[in-house]
Order: structure tokens, then sequence, then C-alpha cells
């Protein structure tokens, strides 16, 4: 679908005013917006900041190539990271993800083959004797020097528990930490999303690079969307702006409390489906009304023995759709044709 989504974006901004439909043509700087956005999208991966050979060939193997393919890795899942837990309610989280604001007790690194970075932490806001356990294994040294340099930190991670001394103790591994020490940072007002990845991808590289990419179209606005061209779809959303709300979690403007983007019932979701289907309609039904058929006549006289034959009348909708299958065979060209309906109407 992906590509098919490129090439109808391609032919739609290269189309002259005589060509298009709508009611309103696009001006000259539409259409060189439009087209120049397309250049962009085309573009290699190699265009964003810090992407050099390692991370081109490690996006080659999820099949991303251009700037486009990028757009369109879209997120698995979203996590919530917009409230924070305090330290002494983890206990009722172990399993889950969660968000809390930690102050930094000490730091130190074991040696050997399976090393670890182990940080021990309380609550950065209560008074209290809870404490948790930060593990990064094999870590590197700049990290240990990095932690050592802060004092506070909001971590967000799976909380587990392990026994020392008898005694229940929290732990998260590898958790996500943002440092703190030079002012409070507010809590996003979002959902994060969760990409698919692979080895030496980081979350928050998809992150940054999806928001690079936006930021880029922001100075030369997606001006076409060759959706909405069509008049098939009514909505106030346009392509660029529906995957935006998909990469940055957003379901602040259908004041959702983020469950339809989890459950990919947003309306950014539904539009790239409209999209897809529209797309798929769009390029495909001009090739195969091209590709030449053997054209078929209907016989009055089978047709009324085999209408004559069924247990019940035809209504008027099956009379009106057989016909225009009858039209459709009778033509030089492949039928493309969807007939709709509900379990037990008489579609067969």
């Amino acid at each position: 679908m992906m590509p098919l989504m490129f090439e109808a974006h391609v032919k739609s901004t290269t189309m002259s005013h005589q060509d298009r439909s709508s009611s309103s043509p696009l001006s000259a700087k539409e259409q060189d917006s439009a087209a120049l956005a397309s250049l962009f999208l085309a573009s290699s991966c190699s265009k964003i900041p810090k992407v050099g050979p390692k991370l081109l060939e490690r996006l080659a193997g999820l099949h991303i190539y251009n700037i486009h393919d990028l757009l369109w890795h879209l997120p698995r899942s979203f996590e919530d990271r917009r409230t924070l837990i305090p330290l002494s309610r983890l206990h009722g989280f172990i399993g889950k993800t969660c968000q809390t604001e930690l102050e930094i007790l000490s730091v130190k690194m074991t040696p050997g083959k399976t090393s670890r970075l182990i940080i021990e932490c309380q609550d950065a806001h209560e008074e209290s004797m809870h404490q948790i356990t930060l593990i990064f294994f094999k870590p590197q040294r700049h990290q240990k020097l990095q932690w050592e340099k802060h004092n506070r930190v909001r971590i967000f991670g799976e909380v587990s528990q392990y026994t020392q001394h008898g005694l229940p103790r929290l732990q998260m591994i590898h958790p996500e930490a943002l440092f703190l020490d030079n002012g409070d940072i507010p809590l996003s007002d979002h959902l994060t999303p969760i990409y698919p990845s692979t080895q030496g991808i980081y979350q928050k590289q998809w992150r940054q690079w999806t928001q690079w990419v936006f930021d880029q179209l922001g100075k030369a606005p997606f001006s076409i969307d060759f959706i909405q061209q069509t008049g098939l779809v009514n909505s106030d959303l346009n392509l660029l702006e529906a995957l935006k709300q998909i990469h940055q979690g957003d379901h602040i403007k259908i004041k959702d409390t983020g469950e339809q983007l989890i459950n990919r019932e947003h309306p950014a979701y539904q539009y790239l489906i409209l999209t897809e289907i529209i797309t798929h309609q769009l390029l495909w039904t001009p090739r195969i009304q091209q590709t030449e058929s053997p054209a078929f006549q209907s016989s009055k006289e089978a047709e009324e023995k085999v209408l004559a034959a069924l247990p019940f009348k035809m209504t008027g909708a099956q009379q009106r759709s057989l016909q225009e299958i009858y039209t459709d065979l009778a033509q030089p060209a492949s039928m493309l044709r969807l007939l709709q309906g509900d379990v037990g109407s008489g579609k067969t």
C-alpha cells in the first residue's frame, strides 16, 4: 500500500489544472509546494541529522529507504506518560510500565562479562523509606559518568521485584531516563508512540526522526492532499495531519482519553484506512480497464432458465446488480466490481 500511496501522491502533484476535477484549482504556488514536498518525501533518510551508513543499513532491514517510508512506519502501540506514580505506590504496579521521579542516591558499576550499572534511588517528592534499584546490563563507562553528574531523574519502565535479605525490593531494568537537574520538565500531554524496531535503533530516535520530518514539511506546507482532491472524503483532516497525530500520539484535538488511539479508532487512523482504499481504487481501476478481456454477451434464454430455478423472487436491488454485472461482462476490458450485501441477501 505504501508505494502505491506515494505513486498516487506524485501523480496528483504533477497533474495540470485542466486534469483536475476540483472546483477550486490549485495555484501555481500550491503546486510548487506540493511538488517540493513530494521530492522531499522521496529523498533518502540520509537527509535526517545523525543518520549515517550504519543506521541506513538498519533502516533498510525494515524496508525503510526514504522519508516517505519512514512516515508510514507507524507506531505499533502507545504508552501513557502523562502522569507520575509516587514510589510508595509502585508495589501495586509490579509487571506494569509506569513513570516516576527519583532522587539518585548512589551509582556503581560491577565488573566482568556480565557488568551492570546499578543506581539506587528514592522518591524525589516524598520523604519515605521506599527505594528502587535501576539496572543497566553491559553499560559503557560514559553512562556511569552521566548518572554520577545528576541528582534527579524521571524514569519510565516496567516495575519488577526481587528479594534482598528476605525483603522485597523494587527494580526497573533498562528504564528510559530524563534528567531533571536543570528544573522541572512538563509532563507530556500526549501518548508516547512505540515503534516496531530493530537492534541498534532506539525508540527515542524514531520519535526524533519523525519530528524532524514534520518540522521540515511545516516549513514548506504540504498543501495538497490527493484524497481530499477527489471529494470522496468529508474530513477536517488531511494526510499530513493524520500521520502527524498518530506519530505524536495526539488525542487532544478530539478530547479523547487516549483509548481511541490505542484501539486504532482515532479519526486519524480512520482517515488512513479510507486513504488506502481510495488510493487502491484510483491506481488500479485505470490499469484494469486498460487490460483487454474477452467480451461476453448473456443469453436471454439461459438467464430466464436460471432465474426460474431460483427458490425466491429477485429483489429490485438484485436485478439491478445483475444487469450491471452483465454490462461489465459485455465490455472488452476486465471487470472490477464489489458485490456487497448482508449475509443471506442472495449474493451467491
